[in-house]
């Protein structure tokens, strides 16, 4: 047997550093604070409403949600059918993470920074990244328990989807990119943190002697 040392709780160091950074951007842009490559993405990417870019835009926005979605299922089902007891018992937890992401909207408020000129609420962090970005890391945690060629498509297919889900974003002018990273930054955070606390990163293993 090769012995197994844990990972959880560089997991959760890491995630606590990763909201520290997070509310720090955030709190660095209270008020009206706007990098100049925020405001460069914006003017190069929007598009006018009622045109086909901003149409397209729209589905973007949209449609990947549905097919994140559709692969937490196909990987739920997986670790169902391979150890039921073990994926039944770690789902409250997983739910726990999921419920947790959200909590990261109240940053908003307080840090009440506008988006761009189509949008005038406060837009940091991106409930659209907070709420794309905590399913794809549920996601990743099941499928990093029982690594497949089918689990790595999945989140392969995910990560296109967020991204796609944050350019259009962009092109609608919803959100500036800062919007979107502290979003992502920020429910990886929470998913590194309660993660490695609630013990659902796998441990590592070492490799056997030679």
């Amino acid at each position: 047997m090769t012995p197994a040392y844990p990972t959880r709780l560089s997991a959760a160091l890491a995630g606590g550093t990763a909201l520290i950074v997070m509310i720090t951007a955030g709190l660095l842009l209270r008020g009206s604070a706007m990098p100049p490559l925020d405001l460069r993405l914006t003017d190069l990417l929007y598009a006018p409403p009622g045109t086909l870019t901003a149409q397209l835009a729209q589905l973007g926005s949209a449609v990947p949600l549905l097919v994140i979605l559709i692969g937490l299922v196909i990987v739920c089902v997986r670790a169902a059918r391979t150890d039921r007891p073990q994926f039944l018992r770690a789902a409250p937890r997983f739910l726990a993470v999921l419920a947790a992401c959200p909590v990261l909207l109240l940053l908003q408020e307080i840090i009440a920074r506008p988006g761009p000129v189509h949008q005038p609420n406060s837009t940091y962090p991106s409930g659209h990244a907070i709420v794309f970005g905590g399913l794809v890391a549920i996601t990743a945690m099941i499928v990093a328990h029982r690594p497949s060629p089918l689990g790595r498509t999945v989140l392969l297919i995910d990560a296109v989807a967020v991204i796609i889900v944050c350019g259009s974003r962009m092109v609608l002018a919803e959100h500036y990119l800062s919007d979107l990273i502290g979003g992502l930054l920020g429910v990886t955070g929470i998913a590194l943190l309660l993660g490695g606390t609630l013990g659902l990163i796998p441990p590592q293993r070492r490799p056997a002697a030679a």
